[in-house]
């Protein structure tokens, strides 16, 4: 039988809770009554999108659109200054900037959160939960209480380490980044740490739960055991439904989205403009002005009669004067909806923003900064949908170079995912799901 009642849990990211709900309203159509739990600051938005909303703070720290101007505590607004900052040091210092928040950033609460939880399951009997890999409270409090779920893996597919791995420590890296050993002997020592502060706080918790489960060899491991499903094209050929845990990958997950009147018109205007490119940098790294700045003159240096979008963000009152007839500059655009006119996506290596641009068929000019950013870039270079640049060392030729390799090539590579994708996503990943599960029965 399919799941009647489904809650998913997210953090209070803008940029993870949008595919949350993309999977949420599949869930509704081809499931059961569904459930969004998250802070309060959304219910709007949930709500909106036709899901039920229930109240759980999973993060202190939170982003509702633009990181820099959402409202939080002064300790996150200070760690997220630190962050932003080290972006500009590389991305070994980036990195290891990262593994020292990650406690606080994504385990700060964690006997806190599973009692709440155990409150929302006693009230709401949900015969399946769904939950962000990155929320590990949430993960850990299913452990604990023996309760039903599957695991929503939305950045790439290596948060969850495999064999010798670490989280933290990028799998690959693009080109265009070199470390030196000594530089990645440190941020590995760095997330070895952070392997083991997790793994120690989660079996502390562990040991205290009435139902006694097994320890954890390593608390960034610890996902579903019947299902995971990823956010994330198939480049390996590694789904396997018939395996323990299932691995569905879904590809992309996002609302399609309909462009303003306005927008329409704009693009309408830009008829013959080419290249028409688009340049988002996220929530966060919208931050890094000088890295825009380069790539919005570069741009417009090397390609006179091109059509320039850009995302502003926080960085709005310092690009606004690069607007012109052939460039819009706005703090927030419809990238969902205008990604399919352009010709080229530059961005930051973002997990939306990459997938959106492939389902798409877009090839990419990518400047990666953080996270999983690294191994989401060098996936583009070997499948041969994107270029990569570092964001600390690029001039206007490099980009210049790139994009011409981009445009010369046609994106033929970025076209033939764009198909492969359009025939999967979150409707897919859900029927996938439920044909195979059965529900509990009490």
């Amino acid at each position: 039988m399919k799941p009647e009642r489904i809650v998913l849990v997210s953090p209070p990211f803008s940029s993870h809770l949008h595919p949350m709900i993309a999977l949420a309203r599949a869930f509704s159509a081809h499931a059961g009554e569904t459930f969004v739990a998250c802070s309060e600051s959304f219910r709007e938005q949930i709500t909106s999108s036709g899901v039920g909303f229930l109240p759980l703070m999973v993060n202190r720290n939170a982003n509702t659109g633009i990181a820099q101007s959402t409202d939080q505590p002064d300790e996150e607004k200070d760690r997220l200054d630190e962050f932003l900052q080290s972006t500009y040091h590389g991305p070994v210092e980036t990195l290891i900037v990262q593994s020292r928040h990650r406690k606080k950033d994504m385990l700060p609460d964690p006997e806190g959160l599973r009692r709440d939880i155990q409150r929302i399951n006693e009230r709401m009997r949900p015969d399946l939960w769904v939950v962000n890999q990155l929320s590990y409270g949430v993960t850990l409090a299913m452990y604990c209480l023996g309760l039903r779920f599957v695991t929503f893996c939305l950045p790439h597919p290596s948060t969850i380490p495999a064999g010798n791995a670490l989280f933290g420590v990028p799998v690959h890296w693009p080109a265009a980044f070199k470390p030196n050993p000594d530089s990645l002997a440190r941020l590995t020592r760095a997330a070895m740490q952070v392997k083991r502060e997790f793994t120690e706080e989660f079996n502390r918790i562990v040991a205290s739960c009435e139902s006694t489960p097994e320890r954890i060899e390593n608390a960034f491991r610890l996902t579903s055991d019947e299902a995971i499903l990823f956010n994330y094209p198939d480049f390996r050929n590694e789904t396997t439904l018939d395996s323990i845990p299932r691995r569905i990958f879904m590809g992309s997950c996002f609302q399609k989205q309909n462009l303003p009147e306005k927008w329409k018109m704009r693009i309408a205007a830009a008829e013959h403009n080419r290249p028409r490119v688009l340049m988002a940098f996220g929530t966060f790294l919208s931050f890094r002005t000088d890295v825009i700045v380069r790539c919005i003159e570069a741009v417009k240096e090397n390609f006179p009669e091109s059509f320039l979008v850009v995302a502003a963000g926080s960085g709005m009152g310092e690009l606004e004067k690069y607007a012109d007839s052939q460039t819009v500059i706005e703090d927030y655009i419809p990238q969902k909806g205008l990604i399919g006119f352009m010709d080229v996506v530059i961005h930051h290596g973002g997990n939306n923003t990459f997938t959106e641009a492939l389902f798409h068929g877009k090839p990419m000019l990518i400047f990666p900064f953080s996270s999983d950013q690294f191994d989401i870039a060098s996936d583009a270079e070997e499948q041969g949908v994107g270029k990569v640049l570092d964001p600390n060392s690029f001039g206007g030729e490099d980009v210049r170079n790139a994009l011409l390799t981009l445009l010369e090539e046609e994106g033929v590579a970025a076209k033939m995912w764009g198909r492969r994708l359009s025939k999967l996503g979150p409707h897919y990943a859900v029927q996938a799901l439920i044909g195979r599960i059965e529900k509990r029965k009490p």
